[in-house]
């Protein structure tokens, strides 16, 4: 994962529209490896997301899942 960090950066933190985290004084770059809980990150993108599914694999299914209980989504019995 890459995180562009500088003055202009006017990007929002996920869970808080009101949160700035990418402005910085200086100009930087974070990089990191990626983790299962970046979905969020990737969902603008089917080539990134479809990078992220094949990664995690089965994992991904469940993060996604998880995710998905915690905003009360309605669960459907098969």
């Amino acid at each position: 994962m890459l995180g562009e960090f500088h003055e202009r950066n006017e990007l929002s933190a996920v869970y808080n529209a009101d949160f700035r985290p990418f402005k910085a004084p200086v100009p930087f770059l974070l990089m990191r490896p990626a983790v299962i809980s970046d979905w969020k990150f990737f969902l603008g993108d089917e080539d990134w997301a479809g990078i992220w599914a094949r990664r995690f694999r089965q994992s991904a299914v469940h993060a996604l899942a998880d995710e998905l209980r915690r905003i009360n989504w309605p669960q459907v019995r098969c």
